[in-house]
């Protein structure tokens, strides 16, 4: 009997929570934390860059992106908060693109396997910010893992299933098959100079920096067309045969 309570109340909790995300959904478009997701994780990058530039040397190819998380002048500050506050708003950007596809009905299997990488990507990069490099290595290294694994993982099946879509014109499905290949690029660089002499930590590093412009592209390309896609929008974008056009879409005063 405990067990079966223990259970309602979960599923309760659950439903409660989703019906929070609903709510917020309503007077929010998803697409807007794709946007703040970018707009957080450049801005603290870019100030980490700034403050551990301003006391020692950083580039793209003798240094990793986590040893901003590391750096001096309250460089690793800023940067492990940014990374913690970036995976929990793409967490609600995530949500609301499966949100989006289980209303399509679009194969409940893959979806799940989709969400499962969506949640193990997300939680490796929370983690990533709360075990720096100097905190250690080990931890910081499988967190690490699992963002850049999952990552490519929901990359290739959010491919497959938005070529189901009608919702979702080829070229927003080849767009993001193309930063699939970024993280890919990566990680198989990042095992074979495990093995491959020639190919040196420089590349690696370079090869991060990378996947990390090619991530920051498809949130704010896939924000901006969440958003004017979205039938609450004043514009819609309409994809066809002619090109790109933009669509005025007046809203429904009386609703």
């Amino acid at each position: 009997m405990n067990r079966r309570k223990k259970i309602k109340e979960l599923s309760a909790f659950i439903f409660n929570s989703n019906f929070r995300l609903d709510l917020v959904y309503k007077y929010l478009n998803g697409g807007y934390f794709a946007l703040f997701s970018a707009l957080t994780s450049a801005l603290s990058i870019g100030i980490a860059f700034k403050l551990y530039s301003s006391v020692e040397e950083f580039n793209f190819f003798t240094n990793w992106i986590s040893d901003l998380g590391r750096g001096p002048n309250g460089a690793s500050i800023v940067f492990n908060l940014g990374v913690m506050s970036t995976s929990c708003l793409m967490f609600f950007f995530h949500y609301y693109l499966m949100k989006d596809l289980k209303k399509q009905q679009i194969q409940k299997k893959l979806r799940t396997l989709t969400w499962i990488s969506c949640i193990c990507s997300l939680s490796g990069l929370f983690f990533v910010g709360v075990f720096p490099l100097d905190f250690s290595t080990t931890l910081h290294g499988i967190a690490a893992s699992f963002y850049f694994y999952g990552s490519f993982f929901w990359c290739v099946l959010y491919t497959l299933l938005e070529r189901k879509s009608r919702k979702i014109p080829k070229f927003q499905v080849v767009f993001g098959f193309i930063v699939s290949l970024f993280y890919f690029y990566y990680n198989i660089i990042a095992l074979g100079a495990l093995v491959i002499p020639f190919i040196t930590e420089e590349i690696v590093k370079f090869s991060e920096w990378l996947t990390l412009f090619a991530a920051l592209a498809w949130l704010i390309e896939r924000g901006f067309f969440t958003i004017f896609s979205s039938s609450t929008g004043i514009y819609t974008l309409v994809f066809s045969s002619r090109g790109l056009m933009v669509r005025k879409k007046l809203k429904n005063r009386n609703q």
